[in-house]
């Protein structure tokens, strides 16, 4: 085997070994986690709060309305 055949050798184990092993956001070495990804549920937040005050005001006042003319 001749040194340059050793020499890409150690370049490419050297690359597998820094792929593995990889700093992460706080200096320290630990192994790449490759975890699942978890489907979330999303909801339409935030509400538009006085759009449902609204809403409410107006059945309340209509409510209101139909019972006075009943009378």
């Amino acid at each position: 085997m001749s040194q340059t055949e050793r020499q890409e050798e150690e370049v490419a184990e050297n690359a597998s070994n820094k792929r593995k092993w990889e700093s992460n956001h706080y200096g320290s070495l630990s192994q790449q986690n490759k975890g699942h990804k978890v489907p979330r549920a999303h909801t339409a937040w935030p509400i538009n709060k006085r759009h449902m005050l609204d809403l409410y005001l107006y059945a309340t006042s209509a409510n209101f309305t139909i019972m006075i003319r009943a009378l």
